[in-house]
């Protein structure tokens, strides 16, 4: 993934976006990347998100509930936007505890000679990046395959998920205070089995399972 990182300012969302299109406008983007994102479990209300290109982690994000309600969950809803919004553009925000975070996908939706034929599958593909600000403003962005970008994004949650299934951690807070409120014995069997059904319930998408080919045939089920 490119990176560009400036002094923090007023304005330099927009500057940061600028200077990547820029970079896209003259063709110093000339390969598709493969993404990669993969979620660590639960450690005490925290949930690190790494972003990978290749064998390279680029970027980790900590996630928490303390200042954003479900991110996880946030994240797949972005993912359904992308998913089926071929023509427009996709942002989540996500506030950390002294990070703001934006992940943003722009469709290409026209383009010129040159960049058809740098990305023949040009009419799929799209800007992918990831603006951070805290005590410096950085932009990591990268083209990608739109239908790969959601399925890499969404297996990712799907694994955490499914771990989560056997691990001793909560993910969040407020899953659980959502159905039984902060009085509940934290220990008990109940609490575990219908927090868990509670986070795959909200981490689940029939949009996504079918784009990315986990939606079973009535013969599986």
């Amino acid at each position: 993934m490119n990176t560009i990182i400036k002094d923090q300012d007023v304005g330099n969302w927009f500057g940061l976006r600028t200077e990547m299109y820029s970079k896209l406008l003259a063709y110093e983007l000339t390969t598709e990347e493969k993404i990669k994102f993969s979620f660590s479990n639960p450690d005490a209300g925290w949930i690190d998100l790494s972003i990978s290109s290749g064998n390279d982690i680029v970027e980790t994000i900590q996630l928490t509930n303390v200042w954003d309600d479900d991110p996880i969950a946030n994240i797949v809803r972005w993912l359904e936007k992308v998913h089926s919004e071929e023509h427009c553009t996709s942002a989540v925000y996500l506030e950390g505890e002294g990070r703001d975070i934006l992940f943003q996908f722009d469709p290409f939706v026209y383009g010129n000679n040159e960049l058809y034929d740098l990305f023949p599958n040009f009419n799929n593909m799209g800007l992918f990046s990831v603006i951070i600000s805290e005590d410096v403003e950085k932009i990591h962005f990268a083209v990608c395959d739109r239908k790969k970008f959601v399925n890499n994004w969404y297996l990712a949650i799907c694994d955490f998920a499914e771990r989560q299934k056997n691990n001793t951690l909560l993910c969040f807070e407020n899953w659980t205070n959502e159905l039984y409120g902060k009085s509940l014995d934290r220990y008990s069997d109940n609490y575990r089995s219908n927090s868990v059904k509670m986070m795959c319930q909200k981490l689940q998408s029939e949009i996504l399972d079918e784009a990315c080919g986990r939606k079973k045939n009535k013969s599986q089920k």
